[in-house]
């Protein structure tokens, strides 16, 4: 493996720190090989459904009536939806490598954002305190790379497995597609150094993080939103009790779902902390009064009236999982909404302003959950 961060960077990019010809062809790959394993498709929703249940048994029902944190553990159901696309598996909750990963990931996104605050406003490392977030971005950088130290030889031992075990016959995962997809350009003479081992194991790694952050913050902030506004959570109670009882919640619902799914789509919105840094003006899109009436207030009734299509197109949260994270959202949401009551703890007033991070996300909260 490469000496230092530096140069792994280099040697093993993976998707996030590829350079654009190499990020071309591996978004490509990784996306195409995604949708072949369920991303966005019936056939993942048993999987997505099984971990629903595992994360309700494990971290609910155990708790119920008590005041509980969603905020690392939402995360491990999300990752264990990837897990189950990349390894053909789930991975224990009580997992120590999992548990890591989980816990460095989230402290390293809001390090590295924090920080960019020195990048335009050099001066600002020399302020009193910690104002311009350089000391956050070096417990982040700290915490990713020690996270990265254990990471990455676990998932080079996933990496080194599936080789040992490719059958081209039996082709179930998303690593078995990656290998033998490099077992082929290496017979074919295309040695690039994009289908390489090391860049395996880091778009493991990378995958994880894309495909976690994102829907599991819309799930905390749209659970959030429900204590905050408990009469809109009745009107979700009521719609979802009348068209679908006591049966499981299937993706195909939503269509009979109309307020349900208008708050989880309410929930895709972003809004833009004081201090963060915009790559891309997404506000530009999501609080456009032209298409979003009161942009600044909670209505989900706004996707049930006027121009709906062209609501939903400019409702933008996600990106190459989209289909998968539309789904695991609703599915999650759903689900929890027909089995239980959410709430806050008594004199709690809840915070709708947010941290920002990679994506806006919700403070840390107490949530209550009682069963219906």
């Amino acid at each position: 493996m490469p000496a230092n961060d530096t140069e792994l960077a280099k040697t093993t990019p993976g998707l996030f720190w590829a350079k654009y010809p190499h990020w071309k062809t591996l978004r490509s790959f990784a996306l195409n090989t995604l949708r072949e394993e369920g991303m966005g498709k019936s056939s993942l929703e048993p999987h997505i459904m099984h971990e629903i249940h595992a994360y309700i048994d494990h971290f609910i029902r155990p708790h119920i009536g008590q005041p509980i944190n969603l905020s690392d553990s939402i995360m491990m159901a999300t990752a264990n939806v990837m897990s189950s696309m990349i390894h053909g598996h789930r991975k224990d909750y009580t997992d120590s490598t999992f548990l890591l990963w989980m816990k460095h990931f989230d402290l390293s996104l809001q390090g590295v954002v924090k920080a960019s605050v020195v990048r335009n406003i050099p001066f600002a490392q020399y302020l009193p305190g910690d104002a311009s977030g350089k000391k956050t971005l070096f417990q982040g950088v700290k915490a990713n790379k020690e996270a990265g130290r254990v990471l990455l030889p676990e998932a080079m031992k996933d990496v080194n497995a599936c080789k040992d075990s490719l059958d081209p016959n039996n082709l179930t995962t998303y690593i078995d597609k990656f290998m033998y997809h490099a077992q082929k350009e290496r017979a074919a003479g295309r040695s690039d150094n994009i289908f390489t081992d090391g860049n395996a194991a880091m778009t493991m790694m990378h995958l994880y993080g894309a495909g976690t952050e994102s829907t599991s913050t819309a799930l905390r902030w749209a659970i959030l939103y429900m204590c905050a506004y408990p009469k809109m959570q009745v009107k979700v109670h009521e719609e979802i009790d009348s068209v679908l009882g006591a049966n499981e919640v299937r993706y195909a619902d939503r269509s009979a779902l109309p307020y349900t799914e208008a708050v989880i789509l309410e929930r895709y919105y972003l809004k833009v902390t004081a201090g963060c840094e915009l790559m891309i003006n997404m506000a530009s899109i999501l609080w456009d009064e032209k298409v979003f009436e009161e942009p600044e207030k909670f209505k989900p009734e706004r996707y049930l009236s006027g121009d709906v299509t062209l609501k939903k197109s400019r409702t933008i949260a996600f990106g190459i999982g989209e289909g998968l994270a539309r789904m695991e959202l609703s599915l999650f949401f759903t689900t929890f909404m027909q089995k239980f009551k959410v709430s806050l703890p008594a004199g709690h007033v809840p915070n709708l302003n947010g941290v920002c991070s990679i994506v806006n996300a919700p403070a840390d909260y107490q949530v209550i959950f009682t069963e219906r």
